[in-house]
């Protein structure tokens, strides 16, 4: 781009942003006389629809274990991979009740403080 000020061709950019609305400013500077000056250019493409994430939410244990399930699931000596098979509840649910954070009365029958 030509320099404003004194025409020469040595002009480069030293800020280029792009706005919400899709209009683009650009900050140009001579090299020959230090002139600066602003371009803005109207809609280089449309404007960007701003879309909400989706969260990925692991949906809770459905199934509720009996008093008898959760002791054999505290005392086991299988890994969680394995109760999550054999109860049908996911892993993170096996390492709740084994933390006491799920069925709390049987964990601390089993484990008083």
């Amino acid at each position: 781009m030509n320099c404003a000020e004194c025409g020469k061709f040595e002009a480069f950019i030293i800020e280029s942003r792009l706005r919400l609305d899709g209009t683009r400013y650009r900050r140009y500077k001579c090299q020959r006389c230090d002139y600066r000056w602003t371009v803005y250019q109207e809609n280089e493409r449309p404007p960007r629809e701003k879309q909400k994430r989706l969260r990925y939410r692991p949906q809770p244990d459905k199934r509720r274990l009996t008093n008898y399930e959760v002791a054999e699931i505290l005392m086991s000596d299988l890994n969680t991979y394995q109760l999550a098979e054999k109860y049908g509840i996911t892993r993170q649910g096996i390492q709740k009740i084994r933390k006491g954070e799920y069925y709390q009365e049987v964990y601390q029958a089993l484990f008083p403080y």
